[in-house]
């Protein structure tokens, strides 16, 4: 089955997972077990986890709720990796599809093909990527300065400052979601050094990468108050 085949399922799957509809979503999976039966497993665990995530960056538009919407996409994509074998990992990705899909179903009406509505959804899905303020404007047909203003508007900071929240938020939740090295979280999410970094993830959670870690594999965060992101931080002066 070819690449184009595969990514025809990954958008009936999709649309699936928003509309509740179980019965489409369980013949898309059955249509993944023939595209990966003879593949390593791997190659399905790495597919599905950027399917959720992809999922997961437009629910938290929808919803509002980036934190809380990642962090639940990537604790439950970890099972994904614990799946002994494809039809166990193909169980699993169904109800996580499923359940990220319902984040969306059951958000406020919101119409996310409007500009900036769209905008804030590429911006959570290429977080990984280089985005600029010219880039972006040029996407949407905007001057820097209107779109800049227009999108303060809309969300209550600039798109700079957008996206380095966005980016931070990613970064708690893969601090929460993964065992990698704070170094390659703080690349990943494309900040240029660690120092920044850490800096940064301090002025919006009120404590260190590790730190949040640490009190979030032992479930005293919430209790003690480590880590709570301020609603959005301020556009810096």
């Amino acid at each position: 089955m070819d690449e184009m085949t595969v990514a025809l399922i990954d958008e009936l799957t999709r649309m699936g997972a928003e509309r509740g509809d179980l019965s489409g979503v369980e013949v898309c999976v059955r249509r993944y077990r023939d595209a990966f039966r003879d593949r390593p497993l791997e190659a399905f665990r790495n597919h599905a986890d950027a399917m959720i995530s992809r999922l997961a960056s437009k629910a938290a538009v929808v919803t509002g709720r980036t934190v809380q919407v990642r962090r639940l996409a990537n604790m439950l994509s970890r099972g994904l990796y614990d799946a002994a074998d494809l039809d166990e990992a193909l169980i699993l990705f169904k109800h996580v599809v499923m359940m990220v899909g319902g984040e969306i179903r059951t958000a406020e009406p919101c119409n996310c093909r409007r500009s900036f509505e769209s905008c804030a959804y590429y911006i959570e899905s290429h977080l990984d990527e280089a985005l600029s303020l010219s880039g972006l404007a040029a996407r949407y047909g905007y001057s820097p300065s209107h779109f800049s203003r227009k999108f303060k508007e809309r969300f209550g900071v600039n798109p700079s400052t957008y996206i380095l929240n966005a980016r931070l938020d990613q970064a708690a939740a893969m601090l929460e979601g993964s065992d990698l090295p704070v170094s390659d979280i703080s690349r990943q999410c494309r900040f240029g050094s660690q120092s920044h970094f850490h800096s940064q993830f301090q002025e919006r959670y009120g404590t260190t990468p590790r730190r949040y870690r640490l009190a979030s594999r032992h479930g005293v965060a919430s209790e003690c108050g480590v880590g709570r992101p301020t609603e959005r931080m301020h556009d810096h002066v």
